[in-house]
């Protein structure tokens, strides 16, 4: 039936689901605090921090699926060393954190 095609779909392609239901799980929160607290006086300390902390928290989504997706594949870390600016740039062979001095000998 199709409701049994749908779940043996679903099992065999369930991790793509992990980084859009993260992502949302994650924003809900912002939102919550974007609408019930729009307008809020600036002595409220602990609101702008939770504000604050609400913020940071979005940005989880899009770190974990790296680390989840292409940090864990082969094919895909090297694609990511070969082509993207940060994988040319903090990959390389010759980025050491304190410049090669030789000595003669």
């Amino acid at each position: 039936t199709y409701r049994k095609q749908w779940f043996k779909q679903f099992r065999c392609h369930h991790h793509l689901f992990l980084a859009p239901i993260l992502a949302m799980t994650c924003t809900l929160p912002q939102l919550v605090l974007s609408l019930k607290y729009s307008c809020v006086d600036v002595s409220l300390k602990w609101l702008l921090r939770l504000n604050t902390s609400a913020n940071l928290i979005i940005y989880i989504p899009q770190s974990m699926t790296f680390f989840l997706f292409i940090y864990h594949s082969g094919s895909f870390w090297d694609t990511f060393k070969k082509q993207s600016i940060l994988g040319k740039r903090f990959c390389s062979k010759r980025n050491t954190v304190a410049p090669i001095v030789k000595t003669a000998c």
